[in-house]
Parts: structure tokens; C-alpha cells; sequence
């Protein structure tokens, strides 16, 4: 599983890294309105972020250290704000809550995967675990930030145009609505989000901290 998994990690990385490319090149040199940014990032947003589905598969049969109730939160979320969020609401595409979430994933993710491939390796840097273990204190109130923008004008779209929903009467008697949906899934930030950020300090410590033997030895 090993040459797999540092495949995939690898694939992510190079992906991930592309995507923060284009949206620096299209927002800082090209001067992109960010209108027109969700144009550009698109197809390979959507690409690397489905395959992130992957990694829930990875832990439920134990191919990484990872427990399945830390990833398929994270990343059942990220595709929730990529595929209804974004690819059903214009709105959402042209909010501040695209860049925000461009800069905190692309980020993330690069180093994330670089640090899961180099670790593979038995050999990770320390400069890219203390990057790893550190910038998430930023990253992730910036990227849950954009992601609730963007859930905020896909409930409003949503609610407007009824997409994605079922209506009484019909054959079955069941109704669905994707506005309420988005509601619901908006408040569980408040019990999950403080979970994962806080399972990252804990992270943070037992890598980061020096070792017993490291302080004896001051």
C-alpha cells in the first residue's frame, strides 16, 4: 500500500499546488475579479477535492493512522461547499467566500500531503511539520470562515429557487428541502469545528514538544 499511498499524496500535492498557482496568477497578476476567479479553479477544485473521498476509504481500512470520525467530517464538508455550495449557487462564486477558502485549502493541503509523502518516506522535515502543526492556527478559522459564506448564499439562492428540493403532494409523501439541509449542516460547525481545531493543538503538542531525552540533554 505503500507506493500507493505515496502516489496519491503526491498527485494531491502537485494538485493542490496547481490550484493555488492559478488563483495567485489569476488574483495577483492577472488581476481576476472574483467574479470570474471561480472560472479558473474550477474543474481542478472539483477534481482533487472529490478525491479526497479516498481518505475516508484509506482509514476505514486502516491504510493510515488517521480515525475515520476525524476525516469524514473534514472532508464530507469540503465537498459539501464544492459540489451544492458553489456549483449549484452564483451567488457563492462571486463572494469573498471563494478566495478565503482558495487560500486556506490550497495552503493546507500542500502541506499536508507534502508532510504525509515524506513521511511515508520516514524522513519528514522539520521546517514542514512545525508549518504543518502551526499555520492551521490561521488556516482553518479562514477557511471555515469562507465556507460559511458560502453556505449563507447557498441557503439564500436555495431558498429562492427551490433547487435540489422535493414538494408535497407527490407518490411517496416526502418532501426535502436543500435550504433547510444547509442550515442544519451550518450549525453543526458549533459542536464539530471545535472538536478538530482542538484535536490539532493536541496534534501540535505531541509532535512539536521536545522529547524527554531532548531535555535531558539541555
Amino acid at each position: 500500500m505503500r507506493p500507493y499511498l505515496l502516489l496519491y499524496n503526491a498527485l494531491q500535492s502537485a494538485g493542490w499546488s496547481y490550484i493555488g498557482f492559478v488563483a495567485a496568477k489569476e488574483c495577483f497578476v492577472g488581476s481576476t475579479a472574483i467574479t470570474e476567479l471561480w472560472e479558473h479553479v474550477e474543474i481542478p477544485l472539483k477534481i482533487f477535492q472529490t478525491l479526497a473521498i479516498l481518505e475516508i476509504l484509506h482509514s476505514l481500512f486502516g491504510m493510515v493512522s488517521t480515525k475515520t470520525g476525524v476525516v469524514l467530517p473534514q472532508v464530507f464538508s469540503r465537498v459539501f461547499v464544492v459540489w451544492i455550495g458553489l456549483h449549484y449557487c452564483h451567488a457563492s462564486k462571486s463572494s469573498i467566500g471563494l478566495p478565503l477558502i482558495l487560500i486556506a485549502w490550497t495552503i493546507t493541503e500542500i502541506i499536508r500531503y507534502s508532510f504525509y509523502f515524506f513521511a511515508l518516506l520516514g524522513d519528514t522535515p522539520y521546517l514542514l511539520k512545525y508549518l504543518r502543526y502551526t499555520l492551521f492556527i490561521v488556516l482553518y478559522p479562514i477557511g471555515i470562515t469562507g465556507e460559511l459564506i458560502i453556505c449563507y448564499h447557498a441557503f439564500a439562492e436555495f431558498s429562492a429557487n427551490g433547487n435540489l428540493s422535493y414538494n408535497l403532494p407527490n407518490k411517496i409523501n416526502f418532501t426535502w428541502h436543500t435550504s433547510w439541509f444547509i442550515v442544519l449542516y451550518m450549525f453543526s460547525y458549533i459542536p464539530v469545528f471545535p472538536q478538530l481545531y482542538l484535536h490539532m493543538f493536541s496534534q501540535r503538542k505531541r509532535t512539536l514538544s521536545p522529547k524527554p531525552a531532548d531535555k535531558k540533554m539541555k
